[in-house]
């Protein structure tokens, strides 16, 4: 059993075994209870190469998802030869890649990703909504990379269902954990 304590609640919990395609929070967990959503992404690793670990929102439990994410400032850090480059974008982006934009994820040996994404007002139509979000992980060329950055989707909709899956359709979960949390 889960237990939860204080502020901080465990919704769903989802270990990786190659059957998982996409973790789907819908209309029965993002609701006003929780002001702040949390996703903890633990030693994910995909079973395809060559892939991002991205998050989308939908404001009709998941019918549709937004196209276009305003005000997107990620960072990217890297321990490739240049020993220490820093990679910034900017701009829109159709969905929150929580690897980045600089590199993306490898599926062999300890090539995994960790890290975590806030979710900020996302049942408030008075405000926009934010999301604050680090990873670390090793990338197809073995360097290390911690990415950390923002996106803000200018909206008035109440979102009542977000995703977390793979830039590849075909790739799966294959290890790791996922953890959701709503915060009171």
């Amino acid at each position: 059993a889960l237990a939860n304590t204080g502020n901080l609640v465990l919704l769903e919990e989802h270990i990786a075994d190659d059957t998982i395609s996409e973790v789907v929070v819908d209309n029965t967990q993002v609701t006003d209870t929780y002001e702040t959503y949390l996703v903890i992404f633990t030693g994910v690793q995909m079973s395809s190469d060559n892939v991002d670990l991205w998050l989308n929102v939908s404001s009709d439990n998941g019918s549709n998802y937004k196209t276009s994410f305003d005000r997107c400032v990620p960072f990217s850090l890297s321990s490739d030869s240049n020993n220490g480059n820093v990679t910034k974008k900017t701009g829109t982006q159709s969905v929150i890649n929580l690897t980045g934009n600089s590199s993306t994820l490898g599926n062999s040996g300890r090539e995994a990703v960790s890290g975590q994404i806030y979710l900020y007002g996302l049942r408030d139509s008075g405000v926009d909504k934010h999301f604050w979000k680090h990873s670390v992980y090793k990338n197809t060329s073995n360097n290390s990379i911690f990415n950390f950055g923002m996106n803000q989707l200018n909206s008035a909709d109440v979102i009542n269902n977000f995703k977390v899956y793979s830039s590849s359709a075909s790739a799966t979960f294959s290890k790791g954990k996922i953890s959701i949390y709503g915060i009171k």
